[in-house]
């Protein structure tokens, strides 16, 4: 009898140990359902387009710009101005007829001319002005054309952030789903050292394992709660930088991401990044509107060596104070042109030459970056899945492994350290896939990014090869 009784000991605590593990997974279930309600990426990546401040104060520079280039097309029409003016003096103003009424008197006593007033005492005057500058050597259309490029410097810098931002937003995002992912493989390897170390305490008591071993689980279990608060307040870390990009608060901060952690399918060929990224980048699309902005100050500096033409009009609103010197209206033309300026015109022309100059060296520099930046990314992107797939059978082995591991210490045949290492192995290589596939996340927003087409994640994303909850 003596001797079944470590065999009875074995099977007790096996029932234990799978009552245990019920008992866990039943607890688990009741913590995950106790979630708050989960966000998708794409309800995210819309919720911070719209409460972004980053965003919010690139389109009001955007409503800016637009104004400008409505005032810049003004330039084209004609002014019209509508003058009122309001004249007290102390005396009116009168034309001296003293020596001709001397002359007169010679003739006849009686002939005698009253002065004629040329402005009264008091004068009011309604006057409509209308000018249209014909020509203006260039300056009108130089100033449309820098309106128009810093316009479209702003709204390359709108895309510019908001790619950012959903780079930004990948890896918060999908950095919470690790956090939450990594600290249920916390929650499952306390589960499982717990469950051993229980196992442990009753084969002690059978007198079938030593001390020594009974301590060994103990300690591992200590270990196992530690990393699994590290885990939880990785968590926290996590999720208060997701809600502070999303400008979420109270119970909005308390969100979890309801998407996965993907890896992606089949990426297209290095040469259609770069292609698309010479093309829609938006750093490459300030540089184009930086050469527009350029190429409308050297029109402008040109212009200033071409005649000036203005027609002008001028007519009188209300008459009845005008004497009989004021004009009732006036029409004509003024042609300018500038002879000598003190050499202003020409230096203008040089400065505006060497602007024209930095901004293409500045573009033929950003395209070699650019381009090196895309196969950074496609090769960081390649790498990831390369590492994920190899984890993949060290995954199985893992498994496989622990099972071994756990079946040979109920039947006395392995150690509590075995059965440990065999929980932080298997431990280890999931943590790492999972790390792996968030890498490949991240490297696909930095290489769509890089492109130009961060807009297309989400699609990529909707087409990934697999999913991974946990």
């Amino acid at each position: 009898m003596g001797v079944n009784e470590p065999a009875r000991g074995r099977r007790a605590a096996k029932f234990a140990g799978a009552g245990a593990l019920f008992l866990g997974l039943l607890g688990a279930a009741s913590l995950h359902g106790a979630e708050p309600a989960g966000l998708t990426f794409p309800d995210a990546a819309r919720k911070m387009r719209t409460a972004h401040g980053a965003l919010k104060a690139a389109d009001a520079e955007i409503r800016t710009r637009e104004e400008e280039v409505g005032a810049a097309k003004g330039f084209r029409l004609p002014r019209v101005d509508l003058s009122a003016s309001y004249l007290a003096l102390d005396r009116p103003i009168e034309m001296d007829l003293g020596p001709v009424n001397d002359v007169l008197h010679v003739i006849s006593p009686k002939l005698n001319l009253a002065n004629p007033v040329l402005v009264n005492q008091q004068t009011f005057q309604l006057t409509a002005g209308a000018s249209w500058t014909l020509l203006a050597g260039g300056k009108v259309s130089a100033a449309n054309a820098a309106a128009a490029a810093r316009l479209e410097d702003a709204r390359q810098l709108r895309r510019l952030a908001e790619e950012g931002l959903l780079t930004e937003l990948v890896k918060r995002y999908f950095g919470l789903r690790l956090a939450l992912a990594a600290r249920d493989v916390r929650l499952d390897v306390r589960r499982g050292v717990e469950t051993h170390a229980g196992h442990a305490r009753r084969m002690e008591e059978e007198g079938v394992l030593s001390k020594a071993e009974r301590l060994h689980s103990e300690v591992a279990l200590a270990e196992a709660a530690r990393q699994l608060k590290g885990a939880e307040q990785d968590v926290a870390i996590a999720r208060a930088g997701l809600a502070n990009l999303l400008a979420l608060e109270g119970a909005g901060a308390e969100m979890v991401p309801a998407t996965p952690l993907f890896v992606v399918g089949e990426v297209p060929p290095l040469e259609q990044f770069t292609v698309a990224a010479m093309a829609q980048n938006p750093n490459l699309g300030r540089l184009a509107a930086q050469k527009s902005l350029a190429a409308a100050g050297l029109s402008a500096a040109k212009g200033a060596w071409l005649p000036g033409v203005t027609v002008f009009g001028m007519r009188e609103m209300y008459t009845a104070d005008l004497t009989f010197i004021f004009p009732r209206w006036v029409v004509g033309a003024a042609a300018t042109f500038p002879v000598f300026d003190g050499m202003t015109r020409e230096h203008r022309i040089a400065a505006a030459k060497g602007q024209t100059d930095q901004v293409a060296e500045l573009d033929a520099q950003a395209r070699r970056d650019v381009a090196i930046l895309v196969e950074k990314s496609y090769r960081e992107l390649a790498k990831a899945r390369e590492q994920y797939d190899a984890l993949g059978p060290a995954l199985v082995l893992g498994n496989e492994s622990l099972r071994v591991r756990r079946r040979a210490f109920e039947e006395g045949l392995g150690t509590s350290l075995e059965v440990v290492d065999a929980e932080l192995s298997l431990s280890r290589v999931r943590l790492e896939r999972l790390r792996s596939a968030l890498e490949t996340d991240l490297a696909l927003a930095s290489l769509l990014e890089a492109s130009g087409q961060a807009d297309r994640f989400e699609a990529m994303r909707a087409s990934a090869r697999e999913e991974i909850e946990r």
